[in-house]
């Protein structure tokens, strides 16, 4: 994934074409928008050009949320260079933000993963490395 912003990020997730795995379906989108006084949206419009006529009234975070639009730990893994584990514990000591679950197929099964914040993927590599670095000196504290 290669984008500047959260904001750009949030959209283009809201855009894919993912099947029946979508984030937000596009008559929800325009269902959302007469919801927030946006009048002229129409089933003929570009569910992108929707999505940021929302984002623009109600605010880019408040569309992600109502999306559940979230990034996967392998994206996260990928961008900042740490593990499955990492990215776990990272949700669980309230640094990063679990927006939602995902469901795939595996071995048969329907399995979950947690989606994340777009906004927690902008973070810098040296503020995510320096968290997971003083919690390692905590719990190697909490040891000794």
């Amino acid at each position: 994934m290669d984008y500047k912003t959260p904001e750009e990020l949030i959209i283009t997730l809201i855009d894919q074409n993912r099947g029946t795995h979508n984030f937000i379906d596009k008559s929800r989108l325009i269902e959302l928008a007469l919801e927030n006084g946006i009048e002229d949206v129409s089933d003929k419009m570009y569910k992108k050009d929707i999505a940021v006529a929302l984002a623009e009234k109600i605010g880019y975070p408040e569309l992600a949320k109502l999306a559940s639009v979230g990034v996967s730990s392998y994206e996260m893994q990928k961008k900042f260079g740490i593990t499955n584990a990492e990215v776990k514990k990272m949700a669980k000591g309230g640094f990063i933000t679990v927006v939602g679950t995902e469901s795939f197929r595996m071995y048969g099964k329907t399995c979950h993963a947690d989606l994340y914040s777009p906004y927690d993927y902008f973070k810098s590599e040296e503020e995510v490395i320096s968290w997971l670095v003083e919690q390692s000196k905590k719990v190697n504290k909490n040891k000794g």
